[in-house]
This record gives structure tokens, C-alpha cells and sequence, in this order.
């Protein structure tokens, strides 16, 4: 399911450059790494440093890869690709590949939120209530975020879909420990 989690990733924080070339920069060696590793299930990706990671792949097999999936490019970040997530099994791997890419996890407040447009965000809930994960969305001034709140819709969050590295994982396991 890798290449649905390498979907999800690409709707959240990768950036698609051309038909042939898709990129994520971060400051995040954990994460560059991962994203690494799903690009190499289609080719050879390459890893620069500077001040930030920047992982890239620049190979033909890559818009193969956007049409196996019916999915033309450039790629319509707003519009997830519902109508492919036809299973539990591709809607878990999509999901943990976005929310790895796109989400912030709060201790305190025992929550984890991702911020974007309300279209996005309402079928991310909806991929959500499919997998029993219930969700909000708020609007804040300008901008919309997705709360995943309380101990026990994380712990629902951990057991259903959980995230693809160590430090996220390691903070979610702090709010379910959380007295």
C-alpha cells in the first residue's frame, strides 16, 4: 500500500514540478527519508542538502505512476482521489501518508489539527468517518483546520491509521499516555 500512502503524501506536502518530476523540501531528516523511500518504489529518487532536504525523482515512470491511479497532472491538490480509495486498506495508507505530510500535534491540548482549504479538509473528514476517526473543522479568521480532539479520538486515530515516522508516532503516544 505504499503507493497509496506516496499519494496521500503528494496531496499533503509534496510539490509535483512537471509530469516527470515531483519534489518535497523539509528540515526534517526523518521525514525526507521516508519520502525517500516511497519515491524509490517508482525510481531512483535524489536527496540535496542545504538548509533544508530536498528529495526529488525525475523519471518518465512517474506519470505511469498518476495514471495507474486515474489521475491526470498537473496534479488538483483541493480534489482528493475519493473514487480509488474504494477499500479500508487504500484509504488507511492515503491517510497516513497525508497527515504524516500534512498534520501538527498538540501534547497539551491532546489534538491533532491540519490546516487547508475546507474542500480538502471536508473529504479528509469524510475518508475519516469511513474509518470510525471522528473529526471536526473550524474555521479560524481566514484559514480552516481539522481537529482530531481528546485522548480518545487519537488513541481511535493510533489504532486505525497512525503515522508513518518515529516522531510523530512518539507524540501521539504522549497524549495517550497523558494522565
Amino acid at each position: 500500500m505504499a503507493k497509496f500512502e506516496l499519494l496521500g503524501f503528494l496531496h499533503a506536502g509534496g510539490s509535483i514540478k512537471s509530469k516527470k518530476k515531483v519534489e518535497l523540501q523539509t528540515k526534517k531528516p526523518e521525514l525526507a527519508s521516508l519520502f525517500f523511500e516511497l519515491l524509490s518504489e517508482i525510481g531512483k529518487p535524489e536527496i540535496k542538502k542545504n538548509t533544508k532536504i530536498i528529495v526529488s525523482l525525475k523519471d518518465k515512470k512517474l506519470n505511469d505512476f498518476f495514471e495507474d491511479f486515474g489521475i491526470s497532472l498537473p496534479l488538483n491538490k483541493n480534489n482528493l482521489p475519493i473514487k480509488i480509495l474504494d477499500s479500508s486498506k487504500k484509504r488507511i495508507s492515503f491517510l497516513r501518508g497525508f497527515f504524516e505530510g500534512k498534520s501538527s500535534i498538540s501534547v497539551k491540548k491532546k489534538i491533532i489539527k491540519i490546516s487547508g482549504k475546507k474542500e480538502q479538509l471536508e473529504q479528509i473528514k469524510k475518508l475519516l468517518e469511513l474509518e470510525e476517526v471522528d473529526a471536526r473543522i473550524y474555521k479560524n479568521k481566514k484559514y480552516f483546520s481539522l481537529y482530531i480532539e481528546g485522548k480518545m479520538k487519537c488513541f481511535v486515530f493510533r489504532n486505525k491509521i497512525g503515522f508513518l515516522s518515529k516522531e510523530k508516532n512518539k507524540k501521539l503516544e504522549k497524549i495517550l499516555s497523558a494522565i
